[in-house]
């Protein structure tokens, strides 16, 4: 009796052409996440609320996966990544200076496992600090648990790439052999009144072409209001990227421009200069 109720059973799950019939696939209930969308911007969570200084850019390029991390400050970390079968690994590019210091055991690298979580749709990430033990790699992980990421929300314009070279503020944004001066001395003096009108710049030698440079202003990560497009000067032998800034904050504070160049109607991005300033 048991192996007529079976074959019952099997009868009533073949076709009239004699093929079994296919279960519809489930569905997709976060198409958007999967190992197949990994490259993107994305921000950290935790319930219901978003942290935007906690953020991710990731992406590939010339076949490697990279990525862009603000991890709660105003430094961009430049990562490296390995897509495994599983997650995404990402490793901090140390300049050469930390590098060094990393190799010698004295600083200690970050990296980060990203991988989707579909029962949350959501990204999980882990967080690790790298340091070297003679000749062997040692991770610690930061926190406990996973943190979880989400796609960043459309219609929010924030700044992810790292920076190329250094700004000046105060007199040292005005005038060039103020501002090699700090170079050559103590460092940039980071330290501003703030104002309506608070001057910060870089200074950078111009291409062998001529050509005309614009930026584009963001303040604490942000676009700045009608700082787009803004034209930098050639005085002497150096390009001005020079902007009175609206900065009436205490505290620290990012100032960030986009510098580009337009030659024979191509415009190019040069590179990023920053400046981490204390406005009092």
């Amino acid at each position: 009796m048991r192996l007529m109720v079976i074959t019952g059973v099997l009868a009533g799950l073949v076709a009239c052409d004699g093929a079994p019939e296919e279960a519809p696939p489930a569905e997709d209930k976060c198409p958007e996440i999967g190992m197949d969308s990994l490259a993107g911007d994305w921000i950290k969570v935790q319930g219901s609320s978003g942290d935007h200084k906690t953020r991710l850019r990731t992406f590939e390029e010339g076949g490697s996966w990279h990525a862009w991390y603000v991890d709660g400050g105003w430094r961009k970390k430049v990562m490296a990544g390995e897509l495994r079968s599983e997650d995404l690994k990402l490793t901090e590019v140390p300049d050469d200076r930390k590098k060094a210091a990393f190799e010698s055991g004295s600083e200690t690298l970050t990296r980060l496992y990203f991988q989707p979580h579909k029962p949350k749709c959501a990204i999980r990430m882990v967080e690790v600090r790298v340091s070297m033990d003679g000749d062997t790699e040692k991770e610690q992980q930061v926190g406990v648990g996973y943190t979880e990421f989400l796609k960043f929300p459309e219609g929010l314009e924030l700044t992810y790439r790292p920076c190329d070279d250094d700004m000046f503020i105060d007199d040292a944004a005005k005038d060039w052999a103020t501002a090699k001066k700090q170079l050559e001395g103590n460092g940039i003096n980071p330290v501003g009144a703030l104002g309506e009108s608070v001057p910060a710049a870089a200074f950078t030698d111009p291409l062998p072409t001529e050509c005309t440079y614009t930026f584009d202003q963001f303040f604490d990560d942000q676009p700045v209001e009608g700082g787009q497009g803004v034209e930098a000067k050639l005085v002497d032998d150096k390009v001005h990227w020079y902007a009175e800034w609206y900065a009436p904050y205490s505290g620290n504070h990012h100032f960030e421009i986009h510098r580009y160049a337009e030659c024979d109607g191509d415009k190019k991005l040069l590179g990023v200069s920053c400046l981490e300033g204390i406005l009092d």
